[in-house]
């Protein structure tokens, strides 16, 4: 029953993108022989370091639109800028 719901689980969110994350820990606890609390621990410094970045860029990327709506920057237009 256990292998089941791994496995369901698995289905559930198994993606592209996380996937190598799957591989990372498997290579960790069979050929480092860390145990699950440290798998943990690094896992929440990449989640925590993953989250902060993306929250810096999409923070950028908000202020950037705020300072064009206002009008404060131009929006730079290489067509523009040719002609």
């Amino acid at each position: 029953m256990l292998a089941v719901g791994f496995a369901i689980l698995t289905a559930m969110i198994w993606s592209k993108e996380i996937g190598y994350f799957f591989f990372a820990g498997y290579v960790l606890v069979a050929y480092l022989s860390m145990d699950t609390l440290a798998i943990a621990i690094l896992g929440a410094i990449v989640a925590a370091t993953l989250f902060l970045q993306e929250k810096r860029s999409l923070d950028l990327e908000n202020k950037i639109t705020k300072l064009v709506s206002e009008g404060n920057v131009s929006a730079n237009n290489d067509e523009e800028d040719f002609f």
